[in-house]
């Protein structure tokens, strides 16, 4: 990920952010009512997308289960929704190629950062 974009990025944001988890319990109501806000949503959060007109302000997408060749489509469609997106670093032109709001990330393992989350995703995105 490029420093210059990651600071322009950083330094264009202010204010709250929302961070949407795509379980079950998820609803389209919820989701309707932060249309406006800033939002963060993760991995297959487009299984939701049909049923609702908002998108997230950003995507990440760190779970190789989403890019399982049968489940590409949702993937590929939070993707194409132009929001700043940051995907794993592995999946650089083999599951995505570089777009201009594609930002690629290192995933540090459980052991090498465990429980620590990252202050600077410029360098890795931890996992718990």
């Amino acid at each position: 990920m490029s420093d210059e974009r990651l600071a322009s990025l950083r330094s264009s944001q202010s204010g709250r952010v929302w961070m949407i988890g795509n379980g079950p319990s998820l609803s389209t109501d919820i989701l309707e009512s932060l249309s406006g806000e800033k939002t963060f949503a993760m991995n297959a959060i487009s299984f939701i997308y049909p049923k609702t007109t908002w998108r997230p302000s950003f995507y990440l997408c760190v779970s190789s289960n989403v890019v399982r060749l049968d489940r590409q489509i949702f993937f590929w469609r939070s993707i194409a929704t132009g929001a700043p997106s940051f995907l794993l670093s592995e999946w650089r032109n083999s599951v995505f190629f570089d777009a201009p709001h594609v930002d690629w990330i290192e995933l540090e393992s459980k052991r090498s950062r465990a429980h620590r989350w990252s202050t600077d995703v410029s360098r890795y995105v931890g996992r718990c």
